[in-house]
């Protein structure tokens, strides 16, 4: 589809080509009143469900007596609702390469794939556009800060594996703010950062005690990816939360007078859904939702901010689900997700040394916040770490606990794997009105294209 073609199909086609019919009343006002954006903060809470984001809707209500920030855009008519397809160009279930290559390249690729067609072009990713622009540009992830959803933003590579190759485009495109983990991709080039000042940081500590006058940050906080939220306290090095990260990335890409383009990624929740874990998935979803508010924040001091907070996919299939009679035990089952002490990445393992039924109910009882089960699932839990060699499975444990799973957390999962779904995604600030109510993902990055006058492709 050429770029004409494609911009008689949306409003903001309507807008800059002025077409007429019942379509120009949907056209952007902000685009037709000279009123552009300066800055683009766009957020991605990977994996999540739309059922992700009523799970942490509900437990907020539970807890705090409001929706929560991102229900509260829509409640208060601030952002503007779209539902998108997430179709990789190999298969109607992407993976968060090819996701991210589609904001990134305005292009459907194939899974794996990190701005690379395939044809085997490479074009010149929505990051990198902002950079020649002028602009300050970012990336934040609670991942390695080279994995796919950042790097289809900003990146071509042939396979999203290649996290050296990755780290190594970042310092030659100049990309100014990169905060997260991996610094195993970074460890060769490290020096070659600090060479065109950057500062270089690996702790909590570092990150919070940054000068004012920062403008550039290259924060590696893990050698891999960062922990789950909900396991923060068991961290020697504790990690810096994303709220944390942002607001440094914030005021650092702030001090260019052009305007900045910030990616911002939970990248954890859709790990926590690959493991059906839905007490992590919870606490990531509600880490994303502070960030949120600090989002929020930035935007009522600089309105010439596009937002866009979305997701690359759905992940595990997460809902919410009604138990006991007439479904009253519902409520207390998602109070019960908050209570949990830490994910099933630290409380498996030691099921392996664990050889008693009785031992078994108890230490599952003690690590999920008070889950009972019986003797004959704890002789099934126990059968199952000794065919495997005392190596606990995890997808082969949650798959023994699914039931009460389900009927102690009020939740429940179709899948380990990814999901087709269409996804939620909310836009507000200048030119959100350009936003149809429905389109594929690589269609919103030619709409951020002509809202900020980037030459797209």
């Amino acid at each position: 589809m050429n770029r004409r073609h494609f911009l008689k199909k949306t409003a903001i086609g309507t807008a800059l080509l002025g077409l007429s019919g019942s379509s120009a009343i949907a056209a952007s006002p902000s685009i037709l009143s000279g009123k552009k954006p300066k800055n683009l903060i766009f957020m991605v809470s990977d994996g999540m469900c739309s059922a992700t984001l009523r799970f942490a809707d509900v437990y907020h209500q539970l807890t705090q007596k409001r929706h929560c920030n991102w229900i509260n855009l829509y409640e208060n008519k601030i952002a503007h609702r779209m539902m998108i397809e997430t179709m990789s160009a190999n298969s109607i279930v992407t993976d968060s390469a090819a996701a991210s290559s589609a904001w990134g390249i305005g292009e459907r690729v194939n899974n794996g794939s990190i701005g690379v067609t395939p044809d085997g072009r490479e074009p010149m990713p929505l990051l990198l556009q902002a950079r020649e622009a002028g602009k300050g540009t970012g990336l934040v992830s609670t991942k390695a800060i080279t994995d796919a959803t950042p790097a289809g933003w900003s990146a071509n590579v042939k396979n999203r594996g290649q996290g050296r190759d990755i780290a190594k485009q970042y310092l030659e495109r100049g990309y100014d703010v990169m905060l997260g983990g991996g610094e195993t991709n970074f460890r060769d080039i490290i020096p070659e950062f600090k060479k065109k000042g950057f500062p270089v940081i690996q702790t909590r500590d570092e990150l919070l005690k940054l000068p004012s006058d920062t403008d550039k940050i290259l924060g590696l906080f893990y050698e891999h990816d960062m922990p789950f939220y909900i396991d923060k306290d068991l961290q020697q090095n504790p990690r810096p939360s994303l709220e944390e990260m942002s607001i440094a990335a914030l005021k650092a890409l702030s001090k260019n007078k052009n305007g900045f383009f910030l990616q911002i990624e939970a990248a954890s929740t859709d790990m926590a859904c690959h493991s059906n874990d839905a007490p992590a998935a919870l606490q990531e979803q509600l880490e994303f939702d502070r960030t949120v508010a600090v989002v929020n924040d930035f935007v009522k001091n600089n309105p010439d901010t596009l937002v866009i907070l979305t997701t690359d996919h759905g992940t595990g299939g997460l809902n919410v689900c009604g138990i006991g009679r007439d479904y009253n035990d519902s409520t207390q089952g998602v109070i019960n997700s908050g209570k949990v002490p830490c994910s099933f990445r630290y409380w498996y393992p030691p099921m392996a040394k664990i050889e008693s039924r009785t031992e078994m109910i108890a230490y599952v009882e003690k690590s999920t916040g008070g889950m009972k089960i019986s003797e004959n699932r704890a002789r099934m839990l126990i059968d199952q770490i000794n065919n495997d060699n005392k190596n606990v499975n995890f997808d082969a444990i949650t798959d023994i606990l699914w039931q009460k799973y389900r009927d102690y957390y009020s939740t429940a999962f179709t899948t380990h794997n990814h999901t087709g779904e269409l996804i939620e995604q909310a836009v507000y600030g200048p030119g959100k009105e350009a936003f149809p109510l429905f389109l594929e993902n690589y269609k919103v990055t030619h709409i951020i294209c002509e809202l900020f006058g980037l030459k797209g492709w």
